[in-house]
């Protein structure tokens, strides 16, 4: 029944979506633009992206074309870290950082906010907070810069983790030069988003990451080291 109902909100959207479309036509040609015109523009405007989407969804995420022996020891990396509980251990190994993080970010946010002129019932209404920094002022900067500090060792399990997925996957698939071979070939490509920037825990997986200027901060290893280890 929830797949049915899916479905419907799906094709109410779609009706929708048609409707506004139609308005939109509809009105073009009520101010008196030729139906020629219209037709022609909506054929230049909707052709092109039909036969070019599949292209279009490559350029914009910059993919490179998987074979499936690729996609086979990428899938391998993937569930070494399922299988060494690798997101437990790092949410786990974050979860302090991310908290001084969160005080630390809060404090900005209010002080960034304060700088300029805010109406007087927004500042009653932030009382407490004031009397939060001063109280506590001192173990709010302390925080943010444990909070930064611990990046360091959090960063450097990441990339040790990564190293440890690499190695499973090897051997796992019996195929490490296959790994090293498709590491090299998404290294060129930009790295996928990393969804928990705002908390700042690295997160692991294939590419979840482009290697940073500084070896010594950033959440992978650079894909040299990597295929060195496979090769």
């Amino acid at each position: 029944m929830a797949q049915h109902g899916l479905v419907a909100r799906m094709m109410a959207a779609m009706v929708l979506l048609v409707l506004v479309y139609a308005m939109a036509i509809g009105l073009a040609l009520l101010i008196g633009v030729a139906p020629p015109v219209v037709a022609a523009t909506v054929a230049l405007v909707v052709l092109p992206q039909w036969w070019s989407t599949e292209w279009m969804a490559r350029r914009l995420a910059r993919a490179r074309i998987a074979g499936p022996d690729e996609l086979t020891v990428a899938m391998a990396h993937e569930v070494a870290h399922i299988r060494h509980r690798d997101v437990a251990v790092m949410t786990l190994a974050g979860s302090l950082a991310v908290a001084m993080a969160w005080g630390a970010r809060v404090a900005t946010t209010y002080v960034r906010k304060h700088s300029k002129p805010v109406p007087f019932g927004q500042r009653l209404r932030d009382l407490p907070i004031v009397f939060l920094l001063v109280a506590f002022g001192g173990w709010i900067v302390l925080m943010g810069l444990v909070s930064v500090l611990a990046q360091l060792p959090l960063r450097t399990l990441s990339r040790y983790r990564e190293l440890a997925a690499d190695h499973d996957a090897a051997l796992q698939t019996g195929q490490p030069a296959l790994l090293a071979a498709t590491l090299l070939k998404i290294g060129g490509c930009d790295a996928v988003p990393d969804l928990r920037t705002a908390v700042r825990v690295p997160v692991p997986g294939l590419v979840a990451a482009r290697p940073g200027r500084y070896a010594w901060w950033s959440t992978h290893p650079a894909i040299a080291e990597r295929v060195d280890r496979l090769t």
